[in-house]
């Protein structure tokens, strides 16, 4: 089981204490089961996270022209539901 100053000294450490603003309002179950997520978590990993896409995001290129996909109806007719059914068989054929 996970000691609750060990999880404070390591959210408090990643910027995160706000985790555990709440843990004296829990019943012991919930505190046990809050501090055994707690000490899950890939702290590391999460400071990586939050330097690579936070702090410095990556550039986010838009294409020039976005246009709505192409609309399939529900209940295709004609030639579309020719093409729908033949996809269909290919689908379930793997």
């Amino acid at each position: 089981m996970a000691d609750l100053q060990t999880i404070r000294n390591t959210v408090e450490k990643h910027g995160q204490q706000h985790l555990l603003r709440f843990y004296e309002e829990l019943a012991e179950p919930e505190q046990t089961a809050l501090l055994e997520q707690l000490a899950a978590i890939d702290w590391g990993r999460i400071d990586q996270y939050v330097r690579n896409y936070v702090l410095n995001p990556p550039a986010f290129n838009a294409p020039a022209e976005i246009a709505p996909p192409e609309i399939v109806p529900a209940q295709p007719t004609g030639d579309l539901a020719a093409q729908c059914a033949k996809a269909r068989k290919r689908g379930e054929a793997l």
